[in-house]
């Protein structure tokens, strides 16, 4: 650990919100961030990162720490999300939307198949996504 933190800093969700801003212009959001966090779930699930894992699971302190994390990733995910004029969003719909997308993350890490589960969850997070936004639907 480094200043309190551990080392694999990538083990969280802050990426989603890069590539969301960093995405494609008209790529679409729902991809992109599946992507994110797909990638990030094989990461922070490997082998060389159990022990982190496992430090954190069973610090109180720590698991503590690591959700009031993810909900200010979910909030700047949100603020990103309700920012960008190609999206026009509501903020409900923003902060919803960059809820579940971080809980994937918490999810599917947990999960005894983490790919699969971030693929089941994305499948939901894509219609409540649709369900924002009934132009998109046609």
């Amino acid at each position: 650990m480094a200043g309190g933190r551990p080392r694999s800093a990538r083990c969280g969700p802050l990426n989603a919100r890069k590539r969301l801003t960093g995405r494609v212009p008209h790529e679409p959001l729902i991809p992109a961030l599946h992507h994110e966090i797909r990638a990030l779930v094989r990461h922070c699930t490997a082998d060389s990162v159990a022990p982190i894992w496992r430090m954190i699971d069973e610090s109180p302190a720590l698991r503590k720490y690591e959700e009031s994390m993810r909900l200010r990733h979910a909030e700047t995910l949100a603020t990103a999300i309700a920012g960008d004029p190609e999206l026009s969003q509501t903020a409900t719909a923003s902060r919803t939307i960059a809820r579940f997308v971080i809980d994937a993350y918490s999810l599917a890490r947990e999960a005894a198949d983490p790919e699969a589960a971030v693929d089941e969850i994305f499948q939901m997070i894509e219609a409540a996504w649709e369900a924002t936004c009934p132009s998109r639907r046609a």
